[in-house]
C-alpha cells in the first residue's frame, strides 16, 4: 500500500467513526487525496508534513465534522469557494448541468463549461493536459486584469459620486476579489474559475457603487453593470479555455 493510501484509508476509517454519511466521507476522502498527491509530487514527505496517518486523520475528521454537504457530497459550507473541488464546478465541461447548487453556501452558480459545450465552442473531452499547457498566456492575463478593472472602477465611482454606504461592499469585493484573482494554482481551470468568482464579486461592489450615486436610474444602471459583470465572470474562464483548444 502507497503512503497516499495509508493515510486516505485512515481518513476514511476515522470519518466513519463521525456522523457524517457515506457521500460525505467519499466526498472528503477524494479532496484528502488530491491534497496529498499534491504533496507527494512536491516531493515532500508526508509524514514530515502531516504527521502519522492516524494523527492525521484524527484531525480531518475533527474539522469536517461541522461541515454542511448538498445531496451529492459537496460542500454547502459559506466557504465553498476556497475548496478546489468546488471551485471545479465553476468550469466543469464534463458536466452537462448549467445550474450548480450551493457554490457560496446557499443559491446557485453557472457551470460555464457546460455553457461551453452546449453552446459547441469546446467537446466534453477537449481539455488534456496537453491543451491546457497551451492556454494563450495573454489570455490568463487579461482574465486577471478583470477584476481588478471592476475593483478600481468601483472605487473611482465612490469618490466621484460621495457616495454613502458603499465601504464594506467595496472593501469586501476588494479583499476576496483581488486575493483570489492573484492566485496561482497549477490548474489552469483552477485558476480561471479563482478570477471568475473575484470578478463576480468585483462586479457586486461596482454594482453597489452605481446604485448609491444621486443621479436617477442609478438602479437601473447597477442592475445593467452587475449583468454585465456576470457575463464577464463567465468570459473570463470560457474565452482563454476555448483558445487553448484553438491552438
Amino acid at each position: 500500500m502507497s503512503p497516499i493510501d495509508t493515510y486516505t484509508a485512515a481518513i476514511e476509517r476515522a470519518l466513519a467513526t463521525t456522523r457524517l454519511g457515506r457521500a460525505r466521507i467519499n466526498a472528503i476522502v477524494g479532496e484528502q487525496r488530491d491534497l496529498l498527491e499534491e504533496l507527494a509530487s512536491d516531493g515532500a514527505s508526508l509524514s514530515d508534513e502531516l504527521g502519522t496517518p492516524r494523527d492525521y486523520a484524527a484531525s480531518v475528521a475533527r474539522e469536517y465534522e461541522g461541515v454542511g454537504y448538498d445531496d451529492h457530497g459537496r460542500r454547502t459550507t459559506p466557504f465553498g469557494a476556497l475548496f478546489a473541488s468546488s471551485r471545479r464546478r465553476i468550469f466543469d465541461p464534463e458536466d452537462e448541468k448549467i445550474l450548480q447548487p450551493h457554490l457560496m453556501g446557499l443559491g446557485w452558480s453557472i457551470n460555464w463549461g457546460a455553457v461551453a459545450v452546449k453552446a459547441g465552442w469546446l467537446r466534453p473531452d477537449d481539455l488534456d493536459a496537453t491543451t491546457l499547457a497551451n492556454t494563450p498566456a495573454a489570455a490568463r492575463v487579461a482574465a486577471w486584469l478583470t477584476p481588478v478593472a471592476l475593483t478600481a472602477g468601483a472605487v473611482t465611482v465612490a469618490r466621484r459620486a460621495g457616495a454613502s454606504g458603499v465601504g464594506p461592499a467595496l472593501a469586501l469585493a476588494a479583499s476576496m476579489a483581488l486575493p483570489i484573482a492573484s492566485l496561482k494554482h497549477r490548474d489552469v481551470r483552477d485558476e480561471l474559475a479563482g478570477i471568475s468568482l473575484a470578478t463576480l464579486l468585483s462586479a457586486a461592489g461596482l454594482a453597489r457603487a452605481v446604485s448609491e450615486t444621486p443621479r436617477a436610474g442609478g438602479r437601473l444602471q447597477a442592475a445593467a453593470v452587475f449583468a454585465a459583470g456576470f457575463a464577464l465572470s463567465g468570459a473570463v474562464v470560457v474565452v482563454p479555455l476555448v483558445a487553448a483548444t484553438r491552438g
